[in-house]
């Protein structure tokens, strides 16, 4: 009641409380005020909640609750879903496990499974891919058991695959950064995605000169979303350092540049 800076009072899971606490949540939402209590003008509301078809415990919200609420139905997308994982301090880890990011955009569907499940295992979701790429960090990438029990088990075989091609494959990266125009170039898919998420990873600014170079070569050997790809998250990992230098200046003015920024 005595904030005086912008906050939000989330209400978690609401659609799985009782009718008997859902119900006194309906002036706050609406007023915003409840027994004397006002809200400073600077707090806003919001509650999450599944729905009842995801089978997890939701019996509903309210009429007259809901109805004094704006819905809005969130759905992961998996750009999003990178993008976040990227960042330096999105895991206890670090950013999520390169292979995870490379894998689930090679398998965008197993990014999340939009069902319930009645076996006692564990489904593909963003907060299972983060409990995987753990995993992954302490070195458990081709335990199929353990990331079965973080993703399910076709997921998770999946993933083991992907996990031993990628490493069939370290020394391109390592290619990249001294000789970008002899590195090899992958034509499959789930090789591509593993050596742009590796390469990205450990693009800086003082070695993106190479890394334009190889992307601009994926290009050239019309594999261009896959040039964009690589800079797109280079530029996410590192973007203040990046985007100053002379290199990603110049790639700018390019064909390329111009893909990255959403020009045909």
């Amino acid at each position: 009641m005595s904030a005086t800076t912008p906050t939000v009072w989330d209400i978690e899971d609401l659609g799985q409380a009782p009718p008997s606490v859902q119900a006194p949540y309906m002036q706050w939402l609406w007023g915003g005020e409840c027994g004397g209590h006002v809200l400073p003008s600077c707090v806003a509301m919001v509650a999450t909640s599944n729905y009842r078809e995801k089978g997890m415990g939701v019996t509903g919200i309210l009429d007259p609750v809901i109805s004094r609420m704006l819905v809005v139905r969130l759905v992961q997308h998996l750009d999003d879903f990178c993008a976040w994982g990227m960042q330096p301090a999105a895991t206890r880890h670090g950013p999520l496990h390169e292979h995870i990011v490379g894998f689930v955009r090679f398998r965008p569907d197993l990014l999340s499974h939009d069902g319930p499940c009645q076996d006692m295992m564990n489904q593909p979701n963003g907060r299972n891919w983060e409990r995987a790429s753990n995993w992954l960090y302490l070195g458990i990438g081709e335990e199929l058991p353990v990331l079965a029990g973080c993703v399910g088990d076709g997921a998770a075989g999946e993933l083991v695959t992907y996990v031993k091609q990628a490493r069939s494959i370290a020394h391109i990266p390592e290619m990249v950064f001294d000789k970008p125009e002899k590195a090899d170039m992958p034509t499959e898919p789930n090789l591509l995605y593993a050596v742009t998420a590796a390469v990205a990873y450990r693009t800086t600014a003082k070695n993106f000169v190479q890394v334009a170079c190889y992307a601009e070569r994926l290009n050239k050997a019309k594999l261009q979303q896959f040039g964009v790809l690589l800079l797109k998250d280079a530029v996410r990992r590192n973007e203040q350092e990046i985007v100053q230098t002379m290199e990603f200046k110049r790639l700018a003015t390019t064909p390329l540049g111009k893909l990255i920024r959403g020009e045909s």
